[in-house]
């Protein structure tokens, strides 16, 4: 069995579910995509029901690993500088009444871990499908604190493949701690457990009512968002969502186009970034050579598209003639891009990208060169 300590960061649970790689066969890269994706869009919307500083401090503490306690301390005292802990009044934006919510840690807690929670089920969901185990049996936890209708699903067993589980698959809810356990005939049989003939009634609540990993509903999400934002800031906020949907877009067809490249049989390069890093602003190209090469393949796709972030974002530059290198930290890493201005043209070339175990001695290194 595989307990997920959900404080950690996406890249410290994936190095744990890699320790587990005898036992698991699902795709670590896609995990670590979709749940960068699933903080973005924790870090965004929560900007409609708590405010901007929670949101960049989200994203922050995503791109730096931060676990949840730390996160929580450093955003605090911020929060009630500003009047956002404790007991506020907020306005319901479509019925315009004004209701008294407490802002505090559980409310943060549930946005820092659910949300991470179903990104690491949609995981969970591809690993139990590829499995030899035709039924899935819901396992609710039976204590005081588990709401009735979980409590009711307890001991469920369906065919895995049974319209019940497109709604039912966990998380039914914040803070769900409902697991979907997967068995053979053979095993259920063991143990003295035989499968359901009807489907219970659906209990899951109106936003937790999909499989994650069946479906990813971020941008369904964002645009309910978009569409029901309302209120004096609510033009500034629409903007806002709508240009995180449109990075989401753009970041998934990166990613894919990236993910061709491993598998390209002819050398093949396409665009990912730009920079001004050489003067005029050019092309950053990646080749499929360069993915390919054996001497780093620990880097995956979802890590070569985070470059055009890593650009943009906080870094160290060292320019040594027609080369660049760039030192900087993301995702609770280290990492040197290596790029190469192709001159008398438009175009950079992204070298290599590299995970560094020593920051400072790899910093002290670079210093030497420019």
């Amino acid at each position: 069995m595989i307990f997920y300590d959900f404080a950690k960061s996406p890249t410290e649970l994936v190095d744990y579910l890699k320790d587990k790689k005898p036992e698991l066969h699902f795709d670590y890269d896609e995990i670590m995509h979709n749940a960068h994706h699933r903080a973005f869009t924790v870090a965004k919307i929560t900007k409609l029901d708590l405010l901007s500083d929670i949101q960049d401090s989200l994203k922050t503490a995503m791109d730096e690993g931060k676990p949840y306690k730390q996160w929580q301390e450093e955003i605090k005292p911020i929060l009630q500088k500003k009047g956002w802990w404790g007991e506020i009044e907020a306005i319901n934006p479509k019925t315009k009444e004004i209701k008294n919510i407490y802002v505090g840690s559980v409310r943060l807690k549930n946005i820092f871990d659910t949300n991470m929670r179903v990104a690491y089920n949609r995981g969970r969901y591809q690993n139990q499908m590829d499995s030899l185990g035709e039924y899935f049996y819901y396992s609710a936890i039976m204590d005081s604190d588990t709401r009735p209708g979980h409590r009711k699903l307890h001991g469920t067993i369906l065919k895995k493949d049974h319209p019940f589980w497109d709604e039912n698959y966990t998380p039914n809810g914040w803070r769900c701690r409902c697991k979907i356990r997967v068995y053979t005939l053979a095993e259920l049989k063991a143990r003295g457990l035989t499968p359901s003939n009807i489907a219970p009634p659906s209990i899951a609540e109106k936003d937790w009512a999909y499989n994650p990993g069946k479906k990813d509903n971020i941008k369904e999400i964002y645009k309910d968002k978009v569409n029901n934002s309302k209120g004096p800031i609510s033009k500034a906020i629409k903007q806002e969502l709508k240009d995180s949907l449109n990075y989401l877009k753009q970041n998934d067809k990166l990613y894919k186009n990236i993910k061709n490249l491993f598998a390209a049989k002819n050398t093949k390069k396409i665009e990912i970034s730009n920079s001004d890093l050489f003067g005029a602003n050019k092309k950053v190209l990646l080749n499929s050579n360069t993915v390919q090469d054996v001497a780093n393949k620990e880097i995956t796709a979802f890590e070569y598209s985070l470059v055009p972030e890593m650009l943009k974002g906080d870094k160290k530059v060292f320019l040594d003639n027609e080369n660049a290198f760039i030192l900087l930290k993301k995702l609770g890493k280290n990492y040197k891009i290596s790029l190469k201005n192709i001159t008398n043209s438009n175009e950079i070339e992204l070298i290599k990208l590299q995970s560094v175990k020593d920051y400072e001695k790899e910093f002290k290194n670079l210093s030497t060169k420019g």
